[in-house]
């Protein structure tokens, strides 16, 4: 029956507790210890080579003793003559050094890197190196041993990213900031979905990596992904205002920016309805009527979805509703809930030109607004009060009450035409 895992661990823990004392015959205290095993026939006919490859898993005995932490053993056996410290077994590809860095096994992990000749970037059957693996497990200890070796590659990775990806992932500050150390260090490299290690920081939301990623003088923030997206547009995607006020403040993204559908940010921000970050853009001098390759503006996209929010500061910053798109249509068309008129009318009450406690001119000067947005059609109404309401509406305020579509930026100036004492005066 061949041994089992407790087998090959009573057996190896005995003779690691003397290994030193036998070190010069250690296959000799080995083949003692296996006698009574069908193992033993095995390697005997392989003339006891230290190289032999016990159980289904093709493991040798430097492997064995790493899987079992006998350090003393592994000692003894690193400084036979013709030993393989590269050998792997056949049901990952794990070499010892893999064995000992996934398992966070840093005293194993030193003796290994003391043979010359050990291979620090062997990869495994999943395309992993050790470092690859310590980074995974969150192994800083036996990264910083191995980060000492001068052939080192930072850069390896076959699949899902490079040691840096999964620093990140898990998100170790300690191990990232160790990483970003190396110069030769490729921090813009990309996984298998076009990813950098920047974008594994945004998505993971941790902020401390993200600044330490930034101080790279060579870290590019305008690679495409797979479907052709920058990162900045990925953030605004998110939702995340603390990173997208991080990107900003170290000047790293253009705010008028577009991706490969004529989006800015902004429009990605009004198309997802984040009412802080369409404020943050806007704050730092964005177009609020830049128009898309459809010609649309970021107001057609908050209409279109109906995010009352932004639709309200959209406009507030002299974002215009009239705006027509490729298709004709203006945000008002599209915007199905009516936020638009709703906001529309409560501004022109605010900003109405009241002359003392005339509620003729205010309810004049609103409907001016709401005839011009479409909010009152004609057929509501006759002519005859229309064209006086209208007419009424222009003699009082000259057409001051359009500027209700801009910032109330002239509300000084409009004030200064209002009548106190049943006067009509003109803005200077």
């Amino acid at each position: 029956m061949a041994m089992s895992d407790d087998d090959w661990r009573e057996v190896l823990t005995d003779v690691n507790a003397y290994a030193d004392y036998y070190k010069n015959n250690i296959i000799t205290k080995i083949r003692e210890r296996l006698q009574l095993y069908p193992e033993y026939e095995e390697w005997k006919q392989d003339n006891f080579n230290v190289n032999h490859k016990f159980t289904v898993f093709d493991e040798t005995l430097l492997y064995l003793a790493v899987e079992n932490d006998c350090s003393v053993l592994i000692n003894v056996l690193l400084r036979i003559e013709g030993i393989n410290v590269d050998a792997v077994t056949r049901h990952n590809g794990y070499t010892p050094l893999h064995l000992a860095c996934a398992n966070g096994q840093t005293g194993v992990v030193n003796l290994l890197l003391k043979r010359e000749d050990i291979d620090v970037n062997a990869i495994n059957k999943d395309g992993y190196t050790p470092l690859d693996l310590a980074c995974r497990k969150d192994k800083a200890e036996v990264v910083t041993s191995l980060l000492k070796r001068k052939d080192i590659n930072v850069n390896a990775g076959e699949n899902e990213g490079i040691p840096l990806h999964w620093a990140i992932k898990r998100s170790n500050v300690q191990v990232v900031n160790f990483l970003l150390k190396i110069q030769n260090l490729n921090v813009n490299a990309i996984d298998e979905d076009g990813d950098t290690p920047l974008k594994w920081a945004i998505m993971y939301k941790n902020i401390g990596i993200i600044n330490s990623l930034l101080k790279r003088e060579d870290i590019d923030i305008n690679i495409l992904d797979e479907n052709r997206t920058t990162l900045s547009h990925s953030v605004i995607e998110w939702g995340n205002t603390e990173i997208v006020k991080t990107l900003l403040k170290i000047k790293k993204i253009s705010v008028n920016e577009i991706n490969k559908d004529g989006l800015t940010l902004l429009h990605s921000a009004a198309q997802y309805g984040n009412v802080e970050i369409v404020s943050v853009l806007i704050a730092e001098g964005i177009s609020v009527n830049t128009a898309d390759e459809k010609g649309c503006t970021p107001l057609h996209y908050a209409a279109e979805n109906g995010h009352r929010g932004t639709i309200d500061i959209l406009i507030a910053k002299g974002a215009d509703p009239l705006l027509k798109n490729k298709d004709g249509k203006t945000p008002m068309d599209l915007d199905k809930n009516g936020y638009i008129k709703q906001f529309l009318e409560k501004k022109a009450i605010k900003n109405g030109i009241i002359a003392g406690s005339s509620v003729a001119l205010l309810g004049a000067a609103i409907a001016v607004t709401l005839f011009a947005t479409g909010t009152v059609a004609v057929e509501l109404m006759s002519m005859m009060i229309a064209a006086a309401i209208v007419t009424a509406a222009a003699l009082a305020v000259g057409g001051i009450t359009y500027s209700i579509l801009k910032p109330s930026t002239k509300m000084d100036e409009m004030k200064k035409a209002q009548n106190v004492n049943g006067q009509e005066v003109s803005p200077n």
